[in-house]
């Protein structure tokens, strides 16, 4: 294991006092994208309501915004990266044999008690006093359910603090009861479930073992106003100074629409051939290219696939309009939100929770995942009313100040505060 902390330090950053209501906490995370959860990750950690806390990240060694936490937390915090073994990095190497479904069970829930064993060890070596777990969905990363319940062993049942930022998804048919029993181990582990979108309190239902068995509550990101830093779009491509692009700014993961919102583009540009489409996000190299194979060859000249970009305020504030095409799995949307900090409105389709960022016909336009044709129609109307996008801009700048990373970070104090809950019926 990894030790490493904030390169440059206050004084006093090591001098913690246990008592007095301060407590050890320890937040864990497995992420492989740099993205939304880092964000939020960071801005929990700055806006902490209590100083006295002593706050520690636990993550896999392999995620690439651990430079993001180094670079971004200003409050002292330590990072421990663990190497580990993890379900989603070992089953992708694993040959596509006849035999290989059959293996799979027993390398998840061997891996999953292997994690288990190695947490709890962790947390007694470092006198961990509470764990909130930050999981990107559900079950999500397997390590992180590992060490919920490895919390519980360690600090008592219905003890842990558990964080969804995306959908659970439904028991799969083959691994029903073993997914049950693992479910009813992490709702024993919880003293509550915070959740970041209703959709994601509405998507529990798919687990039994979950739904009912501990209490869930519905907290919103919060995000600070995106600084206009970084490039701006002239500097990243070809652009006149009568032309506007529209930006999608998200992963480059294939559930993220970028087929459909190319599709939708593709058709509001006939009448509209000064726009330009901007796919900006992390991906591996194999991800890009199959957003950028997608592309006409009549349109190469107006739609642009970039890569990750550490700040991309610029780029974000000097966008005309934010689109999100995701098919699946969108729990929230922290860049509708970061666009309506810039008076910049969305057009999203009506997935996960981004209904409930964006306000319909007052922050931006909300549109059935299943139709580009209206997309398209949605983007027209916006580029042929400047004076409606300006209103909706805003709007969203003023819907946008209700997601304070103070709010969102007060909520969660409270909830690793509050005592245990009594598992006794």
């Amino acid at each position: 294991m990894r030790h490493s902390g904030k390169d440059s330090r206050p004084s006093w950053a090591g001098e913690h006092v246990y008592g007095c209501g301060s407590v050890k906490i320890f937040l864990v995370t497995e992420n492989f994208f740099k993205g939304g959860m880092d964000t939020v990750l960071v801005e929990l950690c700055n806006h902490w309501p209590r100083s006295d806390d002593d706050l520690t990240i636990v993550c896999n060694a392999s995620h690439p915004g651990i430079a993001t936490y180094r670079e971004k937390i200003k409050r002292p915090v330590t990072i421990l990266a663990h190497s580990w073994p993890v379900f989603a990095s070992v089953q992708a190497r694993i040959p596509r044999t006849w035999w290989r479904k059959l293996f799979i069970p027993f390398l998840k829930y061997g891996l999953l008690a292997y994690h288990v064993l190695h947490f709890f060890r962790v947390f007694k070596k470092e006198h961990c006093e509470a764990v909130l777990v930050v999981n990107g969905g559900y079950p999500g990363g397997d390590s992180c359910r590992a060490a919920t319940i490895a919390g519980m062993l360690h600090t008592g049942g219905g003890s842990v603090v558990c964080n969804l930022h995306g959908l659970a998804a439904p028991l799969p048919r083959l691994l029903v009861w073993p997914e049950y029993v693992v479910d009813r181990l992490v709702a024993a582990s919880c003293k509550t479930m915070l959740v970041v979108s209703c959709a994601v309190r509405q998507s529990l239902s798919g687990r039994p073992g979950l739904e009912g068995h501990c209490p869930v509550e519905v907290v919103h990101n919060g995000l600070s106003p995106l600084a206009r830093r970084g490039p701006v779009a002239e500097e990243l491509f070809p652009l006149r100074p009568q032309e506007r692009y529209l930006l999608m700014l998200c992963t480059y993961e294939e559930g993220k629409g970028h087929a459909f919102v190319l599709r939708a583009f593709l058709e509001a540009r006939v009448a509209h051939r000064d726009l330009h489409l901007v796919f900006c996000g992390y991906g591996c190299p194999a991800e890009m290219l199959r957003v950028t194979s997608l592309i006409p060859a009549d349109a190469r000249d107006h739609v642009h696939v970039l890569p990750f970009l550490p700040e991309p305020g610029n780029l974000l504030a000097g966008a005309y309009l934010l689109l999100s095409g995701s098919q699946e799995f969108e729990s929230f949307g922290l860049t509708i939100i970061e666009a309506g900090c810039h008076g910049v409105p969305a057009v999203v389709t009506d997935v996960g929770g981004m209904p409930e960022v964006v306000q319909d016909g007052m922050t931006g336009y909300v549109v059935a995942h299943q139709d580009p044709a209206m997309f398209a129609q949605r983007i027209c109307e916006l580029v042929e009313n400047p004076v409606l996008r300006r209103q909706m801009g805003s709007a969203a700048q003023i819907r946008a100040r209700e997601f304070t990373p103070e709010r969102m970070a007060a909520r969660y104090a409270v909830a690793v505060h509050a005592p245990a809950r009594s598992l006794v019926p």
